[in-house]
């Protein structure tokens, strides 16, 4: 992966922050300082879920590397339905027994695993990230069933 560095938040996408921090928060080793948990305040799960929701889209329309957007999109599903970050190998394994046919999930592992001899369909990949992001709830932060999502506002 190229080496990337913004320091203009306006040009980034807002999920990327928004799931970073809670992954830190849950999984975050101190070097110095309080813990992870004692710095950043929980998030609301109706910004995780936007997030996620907005994170699973770009990966459809912006990554070229599609195994990694198989095993974010594997990850990002269970977090969604257990509340709980894990590894993107750890996302995959859960994510291959919930699925009728686990192929494209076994061969994003093994390209992550550096067998070259597989191949992922970035079409095929991009409909797998769609399908998973359609399997998350939309965010409703008023609990009124509605969805009431606010794109781009996660930080404002």
């Amino acid at each position: 992966m190229p080496y990337h560095l913004s320091l203009d938040p306006a040009s980034e996408p807002a999920h990327w922050f928004v799931l970073d921090v809670s992954i830190v928060r849950e999984h975050g080793l101190r070097l110095a300082g309080p813990p992870a948990r004692e710095v950043f305040a929980p998030i609301p799960r109706y910004w995780l879920l936007d997030a996620l929701e907005d994170s699973l889209q770009w990966h459809a329309d912006h990554e070229s590397l599609t195994h990694y957007s198989v095993l974010n999109a594997c990850r990002s599903w269970r977090y969604a339905e257990e509340r709980l970050w894990v590894s993107k190998e750890a996302g995959a394994e859960w994510a291959r027994s919930r699925m009728e046919d686990p192929s494209l999930i076994d061969s994003a592992l093994e390209i992550r695993r550096g067998d070259s001899s597989h191949y992922l369909d970035p079409a095929g990949a991009r409909a797998f990230v769609l399908d998973i992001k359609a399997r998350i709830e939309p965010a409703d932060p008023d609990h009124s069933g509605k969805g009431t999502k606010t794109p781009g506002t996660l930080l404002s």
